[in-house]
């Protein structure tokens, strides 16, 4: 069992790491439990819970809907649970994400990122992994270098998208009709829906095509 710490009301959790996964558990409680129990959580005058390691796994268990940041070197990054608003900067950690109420933003270099499901508009970058993202409610903007980007909007949001040798693919609500502009230079570009102003799906790739498809 881990160390148990008082959380105000509000409170975000933020956590710095060079090395070691780092889980995060969002569920029915109103403080936060820390495993292994001897670090030190502290807390600042802007409501913000602070925890620091240097090369330790992480589990922490917070309230559902708390908001997070997360700061890494290396070490997997997966938050499970439904949580608010998200920020994650890492160098070559993977990221996993079930459900976010708020806004994300998250960049990696050599990781990919896979999010379930987004509330809010997302910010999402990878120099050489994977995107996948699903049931954003808002904007998306996802780029990537070596890797692919999959994307399911719930069309409320505009779609940008940013690949070099990955492919793309757009999953859009039944009978949305989006206005769809890419350019890609050795790739195809394919839509199967019919188009129109309900909102904006843009992007370029180098040697990537773009599927635009009804979820």
């Amino acid at each position: 069992m881990g160390s148990r710490h008082e959380l105000p009301k509000g409170a975000r959790l933020r956590v710095l790491t060079i090395s070691g996964r780092v889980n995060v558990i969002a569920e029915e409680r109103n403080d936060l439990e820390v495993d292994p129990p001897d670090k030190r959580v502290k807390l600042d005058g802007d409501h913000v819970a602070e925890l620091k390691s240097r090369s330790s796994n992480l589990t922490i268990r917070c309230p559902i809907g708390t908001n997070v940041s997360i700061g890494t070197v290396s070490g997997h990054v997966k938050l499970e649970g439904s949580l608010g608003s998200i920020k994650i900067s890492t160098i070559s950690s993977g990221v996993e994400l079930d459900t976010s109420s708020g806004d994300i933003d998250i960049r990696t270099i050599s990781g990919s990122i896979n999010v379930a499901r987004c509330g809010g508009s997302c910010k999402l970058g990878s120099k050489s992994g994977s995107i996948r993202v699903g049931g954003v409610g808002g904007d998306v903007r996802a780029s990537t270098i070596s890797g692919s980007l999959d994307v399911e909007t719930l069309g409320r949001g505009e779609v940008s998208l940013k690949a070099v040798s990955g492919s793309m693919r757009v999953r859009i609500p039944h009978g949305k009709r989006p206005r769809v502009r890419m350019k890609t230079l050795s790739g195809s570009v394919k839509c199967d829906c019919e188009q129109g102003s309900d909102f904006e799906i843009k992007g370029g790739s180098i040697s990537g095509s773009l599927h635009v498809t009804e979820s």
